[in-house]
C-alpha cells in the first residue's frame, strides 16, 4: 500500500505512460552542455549578464517548484530566503572576506534554517492560512530590511561589490582575457545546474515520492507511517537553501541590493516564472526564468518605439499610461491568467502534451479506460 501511495501521479486513463529514452536524455544533456560552453562566445556581454540573472531566478524558482508543485503547499515567500542569503553574504564579505564558497554555504545554511522554521509552521497550518502566513513573512522581511540599517543599509540599500564570485584563487570576474560577464555566466549556471541536479535526484527517490504523497493526500500519507512534520520541514529547508544561495549569487552579480529586490515584485516574478514554465517541473523553472526576464528586456529595449511608446512613459512628462516596471507586472499577471486558463501545466506541460499527441499511435488511442466495458 505504501509503495502505491508513494508512486508519482499515474498517467491519464486511456493513455500509456511514455518513458523518455535514456539515450535521448543523454543527448539533451550533451546539447545543453555545448550551449553552456559556447554561449559566452556568441552573445554580447549585456545579454550574458541578463542570462546570469536568469540563473538566479531559475534556482529560486526551483525552490518554489519543490514547495508548490511537488509538496503542494501554498507558499509565496521565497524572496524572503533570497534576501536573507543576499544580506548575510554582503555582511560577511564586508567584515571577513572569507571567499564566495563560504559565503554561499553560509547563506544557504541560514536560509535553510529559516526554511525549517517556516516548515514547522506549515505542519501546523495549511491552505489559505499558510498562504496568509507567507504573505506576512514577505512583509516582515521588507520591514526588517528597511529597519536594520546597520546590516541592510535601510531603504537606500547597500553596496554588494564586496561579494566576488570566486572559487579559491579563481575569480570568475577576472578570468584572464574573458570579460566579467562571461565568467559570471559560467559560474552562475554551473551552480544552478548542480542544485537542479540535486533536486532532480531527490525527486526520483524516496523523498520526492514522499512529497508527492503529501501533496496528493496528507492524511493518507500520515496513516501509512510517513512523518509529515519531518518531510515538510525537510522540503522547506531545501527550498530555503536554494533561495538563500540564489540571493548570495544575486549579491555577487549586482553592485547594489535594496529591499525592493526581495519584495512583492520578486514574489510576482517568481510565481510567474514557475507557472509559465510549469509549476510541477524543475525544468519549468528554467524555461520561465528565461522567458520572463527576456520579456522584461524586450519591453525596456522597445519602450520608446512606436509600438510601445504610446503605452509606456520613460519620464514623468511622457504621455504613456504605464512605467516600464508597472507594464512588466501587467504582462506577468496576464501571462499567469492565460497559462492557467489555457495550459495549467505551463509551457513544458503543453509541449509534452503536444509531443505525446504527435507520437500517439492508433493502438494508444484505443486503450480502454479503467472500468470501460470491452
Amino acid at each position: 500500500m505504501q509503495e502505491n501511495l508513494l508512486t508519482e501521479s499515474a498517467p491519464p486513463r486511456g493513455r500509456r505512460p511514455r518513458e523518455v529514452p535514456r539515450s535521448a536524455r543523454r543527448l539533451l544533456l550533451a546539447g545543453l552542455a555545448c550551449v553552456y560552453l559556447v554561449t559566452p562566445f556568441l552573445v554580447q556581454d549585456h545579454i550574458l549578464f541578463l542570462l546570469s540573472y536568469c540563473a538566479v531566478l531559475a534556482l529560486a524558482g526551483a525552490g518554489v517548484v519543490l514547495l508548490v508543485g511537488r509538496a503542494g503547499t501554498v507558499w509565496i515567500a521565497q524572496p524572503f530566503f533570497m534576501g536573507l542569503g543576499a544580506y548575510l553574504a554582503v555582511a560577511l564579505a564586508d567584515r571577513f572576506d572569507p571567499g564566495f564558497v563560504v559565503l554561499a554555504l553560509a547563506a544557504g545554511a541560514a536560509a535553510a534554517v529559516a526554511g525549517a522554521v517556516t516548515g514547522w509552521l506549515a505542519v501546523r497550518l495549511g491552505g489559505l492560512e499558510l498562504a496568509i502566513v507567507s504573505f506576512g513573512v514577505v512583509l516582515i522581511g521588507d520591514y526588517l530590511a528597511r529597519q536594520l540599517t546597520s546590516l541592510t543599509g535601510g531603504s537606500a540599500g547597500r553596496a554588494s561589490s564586496s561579494v566576488e564570485v570566486s572559487v579559491g584563487p579563481v575569480n570568475f570576474e577576472e578570468l584572464g582575457s574573458f570579460s566579467p560577464e562571461q565568467g559570471l555566466f559560467w559560474a552562475t549556471w554551473a551552480v544552478t545546474a548542480a542544485c537542479l541536479a540535486l533536486a532532480a535526484f531527490l525527486l526520483r527517490r524516496a523523498p520526492g515520492r514522499t512529497w508527492v504523497a503529501l501533496r496528493d493526500n496528507e492524511r493518507a500519507a500520515e496513516a501509512i507511517g510517513i512523518d509529515v512534520r519531518r518531510e515538510k520541514i525537510g522540503v522547506f529547508a531545501l527550498a530555503g537553501a536554494f533561495g538563500g544561495l540564489g540571493g548570495a549569487m544575486l549579491a555577487g552579480l549586482r553592485e547594489y541590493i535594496a529591499p525592493e529586490d526581495f519584495g512583492f515584485t520578486m514574489v510576482t516574478l517568481l510565481m510567474a516564472v514557475v507557472i509559465v514554465g510549469g509549476v510541477t517541473r524543475l525544468a519549468g523553472a528554467v524555461v520561465g526564468a528565461l522567458v520572463l526576464p527576456g520579456l522584461e528586456f524586450l519591453v525596456a529595449e522597445f519602450a520608446d518605439s512606436p509600438a510601445l511608446g504610446w503605452l509606456i512613459k520613460s519620464t514623468a512628462e511622457d504621455s504613456g499610461f504605464f512605467t516600464a516596471g508597472s507594464f512588466n507586472l501587467l504582462i506577468f499577471g496576464a501571462l499567469i491568467l492565460v497559462v492557467l486558463l489555457v495550459e495549467p501545466q505551463g509551457l513544458l506541460g503543453g509541449a509534452a502534451r503536444l509531443l505525446d499527441r504527435w507520437k500517439e499511435t492508433p493502438a494508444d488511442r484505443t486503450v480502454p479506460d479503467e472500468g470501460e466495458v470491452k
